[in-house]
């Protein structure tokens, strides 16, 4: 198990791990190793370790030892303290990291497959061709392809992100993934990448379908490739930044991916992404409508940390969503007037409160066109307001009228 720190510094960079391979625990280079730990007997040296512990017993040393000590744990101050720190600190394992994992890798995949021209700007990556497939390949999610790039999408691709996709396109036939051909009724190698991690090249498998012994995944090609793609992608999107809410979300989460050993045991799976899509979708729609579409994007930006054209493909998908989702046939909404009304005039005959039943059988029957009573007594109002303005202007015309021309006065 991999282990972690919850926090990165250059005074915690050495932080104790134990591999998953050797099993062995790494002395940081803080501590001298002859000095602090000896590996024979598994022991901290008591004298270095006694400022640590403050509250420990010094019988057993001489006066002039714990003046020697005491100095040394003065002028040791910081170090004591990072030392202290460092062991002290709680870690998490990689299944702990795997809610940032996918928060990562959801931007990583929807961004190769947006270079890619697989998922545009106002779609989710379950309605995209991501998803859907295309003509020439079924399932881009596992099955390689060729590199296409959209060469209209704003902001493009990096120099560094074209360069690794199109060498995809060379990688040596040993390295490449083997997928079944039904038309040849075989599994065939082909070129390219997928938007998930290349799985072991079909020959390098026994048996049971497990990495045989000659295999190394430090050695293949394919997958270094992709972790290269990874890199630049994640570099392209400021994800190490992470955001202004949590500025370790990006570092976490990237933790593991960036391992050939262990990029294909932590990435998520489809599933886990596109559920973690349609939660984003969500939040940014009820934010929509709670504060707004700026403040919306604002919200998105500082939690998540996501660039402008992140903001703007969510910002398009939930507008879209809530069109879908509220949009309604008249007929449909006249129903759910009426069965509303009739649920009210069965609590209001259980209440005996007549005269919010007699109004809501008469609001019933004006939802149901069988009255037209609420539209007559509207215009009726409205012809009453005509009347009243006409007389208050009456007065003024009378006055116009009985004025006198100054020329007929004066003859």
């Amino acid at each position: 198990m991999v282990k972690v720190p919850v926090k990165t510094s250059s005074a915690l960079a050495n932080f104790p791990i134990r591999t998953k391979l050797t099993g062995r625990r790494l002395v940081p280079r803080l501590i001298h190793p002859t000095r602090a730990h000896c590996h024979a007997r598994r022991q901290l040296d008591q004298n270095f370790a006694q400022p640590l512990f403050p509250d420990a017993s010094q019988d057993h040393l001489t006066v002039a030892e714990k003046e020697s000590l005491a100095q040394a744990s003065n002028d040791s101050n910081r170090t004591v303290a990072a030392i202290n720190q460092a062991f002290l600190e709680g870690t998490f394992n990689l299944e702990e990291l795997l809610p940032y994992r996918i928060r990562v890798c959801w931007r990583l995949v929807r961004e190769i497959g947006r270079i890619r021209g697989l998922v545009r700007s106002d779609e989710s990556l379950l309605d995209s061709a991501l998803t859907q497939g295309t003509p020439s390949n079924p399932n881009p999610w596992a099955i390689p392809d060729s590199f296409a790039a959209d060469r209209s999408i704003k902001p493009g691709p990096s120099p560094a992100t074209l360069d690794a996709l199109l060498r995809a396109d060379h990688i040596p036939l040993q390295w490449q993934s083997w997928h079944y051909d039904p038309d040849e009724e075989a599994y065939r190698p082909r070129l390219g990448l997928a938007v998930l991690p290349p799985p072991v090249p079909r020959p390098l498998l026994n048996s049971l379908g497990e990495p045989s012994e000659r295999y190394d995944p430090r050695e293949d090609e394919a997958l270094h490739l992709y972790i290269e793609l990874l890199e630049h992608l994640a570099s392209s999107l400021y994800i190490a930044s992470g955001s202004v809410e949590d500025r370790t979300l990006g570092r976490l989460g990237l933790l593991g991916l960036l391992d050939a050993r262990h990029i294909r045991e932590t990435f998520p799976s489809e599933v886990q992404l596109l559920a973690w899509e349609e939660v984003l979708i969500e939040e940014t729609l009820t934010r929509i409508i709670e504060h707004g579409t700026p403040k919306a994007r604002e919200g998105m930006w500082k939690k998540h940390g996501l660039q402008p054209h992140e903001l703007d493909s969510l910002v398009r998908i939930a507008k879209a969503r809530a069109s879908i989702r509220y949009a309604s046939d008249v007929e449909e909404e006249r129903q759910l007037m009426v069965l509303r009304l009739e649920d009210f005039v069965r609590r209001s005959k259980e209440s005996f409160d007549l005269r919010n039943e007699l109004a809501a059988l008469k609001q019933m029957a004006v939802v149901m066109g069988l009255s037209r009573v609420e539209a007559d007594d509207t215009m009726h109002d409205f012809i009453e307001v005509v009347r009243k303005v006409s007389d208050e202007r009456q007065p003024a015309r009378q006055i116009e009228a009985k004025v006198i021309d100054p020329q007929e006065s004066v003859a």
